[in-house]
């Protein structure tokens, strides 16, 4: 039964009673016009709404649903008559104000918040890319590694670590001088004490001390040089320190920097396209909407949610002045 009432009901906005009446030259509307319609309009959806009820609860009796139809289609007429508009002032207040609402509710409800809510995200991508380009830049041009404050802190920690191996390795290098240099001293000694037949052996015993007391101190220094490069590296994480990590670091940065100038050109792309998408449509519901007199649509304007409601409320057959769904 709804699907014969609401065609009915749709079909009454667009029947008028009889009237003479002219369109102003200026095609302007005014406040009373249209909230006339309006309360014409909210009047027919909820006889609509009760007629529902009311045939649906005789649907089985033919006779009294004829009768109904006819009660029904005499309470539009009155409806319409009380409202003040003629016929064809009737009709053209109403296709001004539906029109205008449409144009108006579906791009500044529905496509608008959509549109500017992809300029928000393709702006915000578009500022990241640049920001990872000109971070990657930067790297470039000091050296530097890229590293986020998590992978810097750890950097840091491992390199303190580092710091703390050195110098026990240091430590340790430092005694092995210390053992070596007593070893030859000990060695010197037992020589100038040899006689004849032992000092050829006695000097190649200070010989291989002499020996053995550099390469400690080359592992001294080796040492040192280590506990250096841990040092600096503790100070600055994100420095490269030896030609090795220098190396490997300009290479990741050449790569890194390929990437970033890829997704930079991909955001720009993206977010042109958004943005023309946008400036299309808002040129083309100005040029809609500049079709009707800015009076006009400044009368509908402020009406928008109400008149939503009524066309909801026409087209699901539910009492206009019912709370919304939730």
């Amino acid at each position: 039964m709804r699907r014969l009432v609401a065609p009915i009901l749709v079909l009454a906005l667009s029947v008028a009673h009889a009237g003479d009446w002219t369109k102003p030259k200026d095609g302007v509307m005014t406040e009373k016009q249209t909230d006339s319609f309006l309360d014409a309009w909210k009047k027919i959806c909820k006889t609509a709404f009760e007629h529902l009820a009311d045939i649906k609860a005789h649907e089985k009796d033919s006779a009294y649903l004829i009768a109904s139809m006819k009660s029904f289609d005499e309470s539009l007429e009155k409806i319409k008559k009380d409202s003040g508009l003629a016929k064809g002032e009737y009709e053209w207040v109403e296709k001004e104000t539906t029109d205008i609402y449409a144009i108006l509710w579906v791009y500044e409800s529905h496509l608008k918040p959509q549109l500017d809510s992809a300029v928000k995200e393709s702006g915000t991508k578009l500022a990241d890319a640049q920001k990872a380009r000109d971070e990657v830049a930067a790297a470039r041009k000091s050296g530097k590694r890229i590293m986020t404050p998590d992978e810097k802190a750890d950097a840091k920690k491992s390199a303190d670590e580092q710091v703390a191996q050195c110098e026990g390795a240091l430590k340790d290098a430092k005694q092995s001088t210390a053992d070596a240099q007593k070893q030859l001293d000990e060695a010197k000694a037992a020589l100038r004490s040899a006689d004849a037949d032992g000092k050829a052996d006695a000097e190649q015993v200070v010989k291989d001390r002499q020996d053995g007391v550099k390469a400690a101190k080359d592992a001294e220094a080796e040492a040192q040089k280590n506990l250096e490069v841990a040092r600096r590296r503790a100070s600055a994480p994100d420095v490269p320190q030896t030609p090795e990590e220098k190396e490997q670091n300009d290479k990741d940065l050449a790569d890194r920097e390929q990437r970033a100038t890829e997704e930079l050109d991909q955001a720009k792309a993206g977010h042109e396209m958004i943005t023309k998408t946008v400036k299309d449509a808002n040129e083309k519901m100005a040029a809609d909407i500049a079709k009707y007199p800015a009076k006009n649509v400044a009368l509908v304007r402020p009406r928008l949610e109400k008149i939503h409601k009524l066309f909801t409320s026409a087209l699901t057959m539910q009492d206009p002045d019912a709370p919304p769904a939730k």
